[in-house]
C-alpha cells in the first residue's frame, strides 16, 4: 500500500509541511502540497508536482515583489512623453507677451517719471530711438539722464 508521509522537510507556499507518496502515483515519489488549509480534498485544490496547473494553485506574490508589468510602463511612458511636450510648449516665450510686459513696464516708468517732475518741479523729457528710450530732465542748464 502507498504510504502518505509528512516530513518538516520544506514548507509549502502557504507555510504546510508538504505530504510525500512514496511509491508515487505518477513517479517514483509523489510532493503533493494539500493547499491553504493543509487539508487532503479540503478549501482549495490540492497540488502535485505532476500537475501542469500547480503555479496557478500557488498565492500570487505581494505587489512590491512583482515589478511593473509592461503596460504600467508603457503608460508611464506615454504620460511623461505627453508632460515634456507641454512644457516644452509653455516654455517657449510668446512674443505678443513679451511685447506686452514692455508695454506695461513702460507705463508703469512714465507714471514714475511724472511723480517725480512734481515733487522736484522741473520737467522730464522721454527720449526713444531704435535702440531704447531714456528719461532726461536739465538741472542748472545741463541735460541729466
Amino acid at each position: 500500500m502507498d504510504t502518505l508521509t509528512r516530513r518538516p522537510y520544506g514548507k509549502d507556499p502557504w507555510g504546510n509541511d508538504y505530504a510525500y507518496l512514496n511509491p508515487g502515483l505518477h513517479g517514483e515519489i509523489d510532493l503533493i502540497s494539500f493547499g491553504r488549509d493543509g487539508q487532503p480534498g479540503g478549501e482549495g485544490p490540492d497540488c502535485g508536482h505532476w500537475k501542469l496547473d500547480a503555479v496557478a494553485a500557488l498565492p500570487s506574490l505581494p505587489a512590491a515583489e512583482r515589478g511593473f508589468t509592461l503596460l504600467e510602463l508603457l503608460v508611464v511612458i506615454v504620460l511623461i512623453g505627453v508632460l515634456s511636450s507641454v512644457i516644452s510648449l509653455s516654455a517657449t516665450p510668446d512674443p505678443r507677451q513679451a511685447l506686452t510686459d514692455q508695454a506695461q513696464r513702460l507705463g508703469l516708468l512714465l507714471t514714475l517719471a511724472s511723480d517725480e517732475a512734481r515733487i522736484r518741479q522741473q520737467p522730464i523729457s522721454w527720449e526713444g530711438d531704435l535702440t531704447g528710450f531714456r528719461f532726461v530732465s536739465e538741472a542748472g542748464g545741463q541735460r541729466q539722464l
